[in-house]
């Protein structure tokens, strides 16, 4: 069971995941499969953390300029 407090974290990785699937998934996962390891993994909210803002990097910071 993945903790309250990292869903929203989990959500956050999920989302940059589908948004720039293309660019950031360079293992041949699906979105889903993707969603289904992070929960699976169960990475603690530090983990979670530093993983997003990899992805963030990576995909361009997009999301650095949206509301939090």
């Amino acid at each position: 069971m993945v903790a309250q407090s990292n869903i929203s974290a989990i959500r956050k990785a999920y989302t940059l995941l589908s948004e720039n699937g293309g660019k950031v998934n360079n293992y041949g996962m699906t979105n889903n499969e993707w969603f289904d390891f992070l929960v699976d993994l169960n990475i603690s909210a530090l983990g979670l953390e530093r993983l997003t803002q990899q992805l963030e990097t990576m995909s361009g910071s997009v999301a650095n300029s949206r509301p939090h």
